[in-house]
C-alpha cells in the first residue's frame, strides 16, 4: 500500500504522525511524502479549537476531492470525537489503539497491500524513526491531561495524564542521537505533570546526550519553580527558549478558565526563567473569554509586555460543546474578539521587533534549503536564513544582519 499523511494541530500529533508512519513501513507499505498517486490518504485531526475542527475537516473534504478512489483514514482528536464514521470516511479511528486502525486501513485497502517489508524499506523505517526528514526530532514522553480547564475538551478525547517511562525516554532519546539528530523536542499533551518532573528529566537526558540540544514544549506555568528554573540553567545544551501555557494575564479570566494559578505566579514563572537564562519566552493566549471586560484584557496585554514575550500565539475564544465555558454568561461577540486579538497581535509584533533586533549572534540547526539559501532556528527559537546551501542538519554560528517578514537573515561565521 502507498500512502500519504496529512497532520494537523501540535507537535504530540506530528510525533504520532512519524510512529504511524514507521510502522506501516515497517509493515511493508511505502510512504509517498511529496505527492504522487497513492492507495491511502491519512489525516491526523486536531480538536483544540473550533478553528482546529474546521481546518480538520477541510483537510478531509480536500483528501475526498483530490483523491476520489483511494482510502480516507482519520484519527486524531477530531476523530475521537466522533460518534459513527460519516460516508466520505473510510477509516475512522481516535487517539488510541494504533494497531486496530492499522489493521481496519489495511483491510480497506485491500488484503493484498500487506507483504513483508524489503531491506530498502527496512532501511527506510529505521530513518523515518529517527525522524531525519526534519532535523529536529520530537520525542513524545507523555500524552493525556488531567487537568480539568473550563474551555478545553482534550481530557476527554485523550483521557487522563500519563507519562512514557524513563527508560522508553532514554531509548528513544538514544535511536534519535544514533540516527544524527541534533536537536530533540520533548513534546506531550501536558508535560508538565510528568511522572517525577520534567525538570530532573530534561536535564538527565542533557547529561546522557551532550552533543544532542533538548528543546522542552509548552509548560505550565505552575511548574516553573525556582528549583526548575536552577536544575535545568546547570545545562548548556537545553535550548534557551521556554513556552507558558499561559492563556490569560488577568486574575479574574485564569479563575474561571480554571487554570488552577493566578497572574501572580505566571509572572514568578517568567521572572525566574528571565533570571536563570538568556532566553527568549513564547506562550499562548486566549482572547475574548465569556466575561473578560476591556480592562481584564488590558490586564493581560500589560502581563505580556512586562514578560517581554517574544513568541506569542493568539486565539479567539471559541466555545467547545460540552465544556463549562460554553455555557458561561458574557459571551462576547465575533467582531470583539476579533479586535482584540488584532490589538494582541500588534503588541507580539512589538516586542518580537524588540527581541530580534537585540540578537547579534545565534547557533543556528539547519533544517532546509531552497535557492542557495539555507534556513533553520536557533536555540531560543527564532527561525534564522543564510546565503549557502549544504548545511542541513549542521549547527552553525550566524551573524545577524537583518530581520524580514519574522526572519532573520545573517552571514555564517
Amino acid at each position: 500500500m502507498t500512502f500519504s499523511c496529512v497532520t494537523l494541530g501540535c507537535k504530540t500529533n506530528q510525533t504520532e504522525t512519524d510512529s504511524l508512519i514507521e510502522r506501516l513501513i515497517s509493515r511493508g507499505h511505502v510512504h509517498i511524502p511529496d505527492g504522487g498517486p497513492v492507495q491511502a490518504v491519512i489525516i491526523n485531526t486536531c480538536s483544540v479549537t473550533a478553528v482546529s475542527d474546521r481546518k480538520s475537516r477541510a483537510a478531509i473534504s480536500r483528501a475526498r476531492r483530490g483523491f476520489p478512489n483511494v482510502v480516507v483514514a482519520v484519527h486524531g482528536c477530531m476523530a475521537q470525537a466522533m460518534t459513527e464514521k460519516p460516508p466520505h470516511i473510510d477509516v475512522l479511528g481516535g487517539t488510541g489503539d494504533v494497531s486496530k486502525f492499522i489493521t481496519e486501513l489495511e483491510r480497506a485497502a485491500g488484503e493484498d497491500c500487506v507483504r513483508p517489508p524489503t531491506p530498502h524499506q527496512t532501511q527506510n523505517s529505521k530513518l523515518k524513526t529517527q525522524n531525519l526528514t526534519r532535523t529536529r526530532a520530537f520525542l513524545k514522553i507523555q500524552d493525556g491531561c488531567s487537568n480539568s480547564c473550563s474551555y478545553c475538551v482534550i481530557p476527554s478525547l485523550r483521557g487522563a495524564s500519563r507519562s512514557v517511562p524513563f527508560g522508553a525516554v532514554l531509548s528513544g532519546a538514544k535511536a534519535f542521537a544514533d540516527g544524527g539528530a541534533k536537536e530533540i523536542v520533548l513534546t506531550g499533551i501536558e508535560i508538565s505533570a510528568y511522572d517525577g518532573g520534567i525538570a530532573p528529566l530534561a536535564a538527565a537526558l542533557a547529561v546522557e546526550f551532550p552533543e544532542i540540544r533538548f528543546r522542552i514544549g509548552s509548560l505550565d506555568p505552575s511548574c516553573v519553580t525556582e528549583e526548575f528554573a536552577e536544575t535545568l540553567s546547570k545545562h548548556k545544551n537545553i535550548c534557551p527558549h521556554f513556552h507558558l501555557a499561559l492563556q490569560s494575564g488577568c486574575g479574574k479570566t485564569l479563575a474561571a478558565m480554571g487554570r488552577g494559578y493566578d497572574a501572580a505566579l505566571a509572572e514568578k514563572a517568567t521572572g525566574r526563567l528571565l533570571g536563570a537564562f538568556d532566553c527568549t519566552l513564547g506562550c499562548d493566549l486566549i482572547v475574548g473569554f465569556p466575561g473578560e471586560t476591556e480592562e481584564n484584557f488590558q490586564e493581560t496585554l500589560d502581563f505580556v509586555e512586562r514578560a517581554g514575550f517574544t513568541f506569542t500565539h493568539i486565539f479567539p475564544f471559541s466555545p467547545r460543546p460540552g465544556t463549562k465555558a460554553a455555557g458561561l454568561p458574557g459571551r462576547l461577540t465575533n467582531a470583539e474578539k476579533r479586535a482584540r486579538a488584532a490589538r494582541a497581535a500588534l503588541l507580539s509584533d512589538k516586542l518580537f521587533a524588540e527581541s530580534a533586533a537585540r540578537q547579534t549572534e545565534l547557533d543556528v540547526l539547519f533544517e532546509t534549503e531552497k535557492n542557495g539559501e539555507s534556513a533553520g532556528h536557533a536555540d531560543n527559537y527564532f527561525q534564522v536564513a543564510v546565503m549557502a546551501a549544504g548545511l542541513r542538519n549542521q549547527i552553525r554560528r550566524v551573524k545577524i544582519m537583518d530581520v524580514k517578514n519574522k526572519i532573520l537573515y545573517g552571514e555564517l561565521l
